[in-house]
């Protein structure tokens, strides 16, 4: 199964409930899902398709697990 799908499972069971903590911050499942329809949707209109190899750089944050989400989804 597609790591993304995970995710997806989890937002529409308990969107509430928290999936990532940073710092004093809490963010939900539903709040981590459409942070990874973000990013996916700005990386493909970026042209960054299936195969393409995409990296981050950056310390620890959750925008970077919503970029390894993204990627997923994008395959």
């Amino acid at each position: 199964r597609m790591i993304w799908r995970w995710l997806e499972r989890h937002a529409d069971h308990a969107p509430d409930r928290v999936a990532l903590r940073f710092g004093d911050a809490a963010f939900s499942y539903a709040d981590l899902a459409a942070e990874v329809d973000r990013a996916a949707a700005g990386l493909a209109a970026l042209g960054v398709a299936r195969g393409d190899r995409v990296g981050f750089l950056g310390h620890n944050h959750p925008a970077q697990i919503a970029s390894l989400f993204a990627c997923a989804r994008l395959g």
